[in-house]
């Protein structure tokens, strides 16, 4: 299972542009020109299903040290149904919102850097993750780094008002900015491919061929 994932903090827009990328990928069945995406092997744009673990997520936002692990082990399970359910077809790709190398490499970095999650928590959690990826297909083929500064995430958080973020808090978002930052840089390092984009400008008629561009070398970067 091949995938390229949207990632970014709570409330970076990283929904928004999973739709926008859902509508450019089939925009070929209302008659205009197949999409870009289409042509280079995407199969379909997987969003994030938030109602898997929603009531887990506001339990951890009331109590988070109390919730980290049962939430980090929910969402990873979550993501890896939605991959086996896409049933790709050979040579095909999935662009997914987030992944779990995401949930690893920075949610449970950050919750255990925190102090929210012990360090036996921690070892369960990795030992979990390090069988699912020796286990299963799954090949991140590249990110796209949706990157809104931890002030804005939070002011669009507490406007949308979604179910499971009240207890959002700014210090959160701004630790796991920091934890973004410093795992983008170790994808680099690492040769997968990275497209950082500035999210505060969704709204720019460009925006989506600017993702759209910046995804398809990563199709042919495998």
């Amino acid at each position: 299972m091949r995938y390229v994932a949207i990632e970014g903090n709570v409330g970076a827009g990283k929904t928004t542009l999973i739709e926008l990328l859902k509508r450019h990928l089939d925009r070929d069945s209302e008659g205009e020109k197949k999409s870009p995406l289409r042509e280079n092997g995407v199969d379909v744009v997987l969003e994030e299903e938030v109602q898997d673990w929603l009531p887990v997520l506001s339990a951890f936002y009331t109590a988070p040290a109390a919730h980290s692990l049962h939430l980090q082990l929910k969402v990873m399970l979550s993501r890896l149904a939605q991959l086996r359910r896409a049933a790709l077809p050979p040579g095909k790709f999935a662009i997914t919102e987030r992944c779990i190398e995401s949930s690893s490499d920075v949610f449970i970095s950050c919750l255990g850097r925190d102090g929210l999650m012990t360090r036996s928590e921690e070892d369960v959690y990795i030992q979990l993750y390090d069988m699912v990826k020796n286990t299963e297909d799954l090949d991140l083929v590249g990110v796209v780094y949706v990157n809104v500064s931890p002030e804005t995430c939070y002011a669009r958080t507490v406007k949308r008002d979604r179910p499971g973020e009240q207890g959002v808090t700014l210090e959160y978002l701004t630790r796991l900015h920091e934890e973004y930052a410093r795992w983008m840089a170790s994808l680099r390092s690492s040769g997968c491919p990275v497209l950082e984009i500035d999210g505060e400008q969704q709204e720019t008629a460009s925006f989506v061929e600017t993702v759209v561009n910046g995804i398809v070398p990563m199709l042919g970067h495998v």
